[in-house]
């Protein structure tokens, strides 16, 4: 566990800064070290994946009586794109052009840091698409370049006023992944089907078997092919799609995900996990506005994969 910086943050002439009661860990921490020693990988699609591992954290230290919203973002690990071969991974390039970043915004934003204390924070619905074109809010990357989520903790009363509060961000070692559109290492496939709750279909009967019988009950049912889907998260064997290719599934998207911003987000500067404030907003006086640093939050040893 690492601390983040204190309520009354000092100017950037002071350093080192102090620190403060707030605390932050990455929940499910077994299970993903099992993943990322192997090299984790996410399935991104046009509407939209969930991931699994899902991103969830544990916080205490906030004023219970202050207003918080917690906050998501992913930022490229490098400045290249990588190929499977030869069951590892390579660099194949320089990376694409980096997307416009978006932020998810957890849905209980704004609450109570009491509210926030109580147990786990879950973004279990943010989902990861490679629609460049997207417009439900989903977070856009490119496939077969290396990610990792933010978290970020902003003490406010609103989104409006964001870009004028304090707040941290933290990060985990251990949830670098690779975005794909298919599993590229058989050894990752193994293990979402043995750990996701959702894949219990692959593990009695196969892949192939499962879709096989929904291609046939889509034959024998001809009219209740053409009914309205229901949305994705309580529409049957939904997660189960994580183990097969990517497949243009026409699912209504739900409208929780928020797009802060469409590029970096306003109150972070790029590439770092330091504050900034856009030229049209006064920068503040107060002391307890200066930057905020990216905490990495330190894991016991282990052997990266390549």
């Amino acid at each position: 566990d690492l601390k983040a910086p204190c309520d009354a943050l000092p100017s950037p002439s002071l350093e080192p800064y102090a620190q403060s009661s707030i605390v932050v860990t990455l929940e499910d921490m077994g299970l993903w070290m099992k993943f990322h020693q192997i090299g984790t990988e996410m399935i991104i699609t046009k509407s939209g994946r969930r991931m699994f591992p899902q991103c969830k954290i544990k916080v205490s230290g906030l004023i219970p009586y202050a207003k918080y919203l917690m906050l998501v973002d992913f930022v490229p690990m490098d400045n290249f794109r990588y190929k499977w071969n030869k069951d590892q991974w390579e660099v194949a390039g320089k990376a694409e052009p980096q997307l416009p970043c978006r932020t998810y915004v957890h849905p209980d934003s704004p609450a109570p840091g009491s509210h926030w204390m109580k147990e786990p924070v879950s973004f279990q619905k943010l989902k990861l698409t490679n629609n460049t074109l997207d417009q439900h809010g989903h977070i856009i990357l490119h496939s077969m370049h290396r990610y990792k989520p933010r978290f970020h903790i902003v003490q406010a009363d609103d989104l409006f006023s964001v870009r004028w509060s304090i707040f941290q961000v933290f990060s985990f070692p251990e949830t670098v992944f690779t975005s794909v559109t298919a599993y590229q290492n058989e050894k990752i496939t193994k293990l979402k089907i043995d750990n996701n709750p959702f894949a219990k279909g692959f593990r009695e009967h196969g892949k192939n078997t499962r879709r096989e019988g929904r291609a046939k009950c889509q034959k024998s049912s001809p009219a209740k092919s053409q009914k309205r889907k229901l949305p994705e998260e309580k529409e049957p064997g939904a997660e189960e799609r994580d183990f097969g290719k990517d497949e243009d599934v026409d699912v209504k998207e739900e409208s929780n995900p928020v797009v802060v911003s469409g590029g970096f987000p306003f109150w972070v500067a790029e590439q770092s996990g330091s504050q900034a404030f856009p030229a049209a907003s006064p920068a503040p006086a107060d002391p307890r506005d200066a930057p905020a640093r990216e905490q990495q939050v330190p894991t016991p040893s282990y052997q990266a994969y390549r």
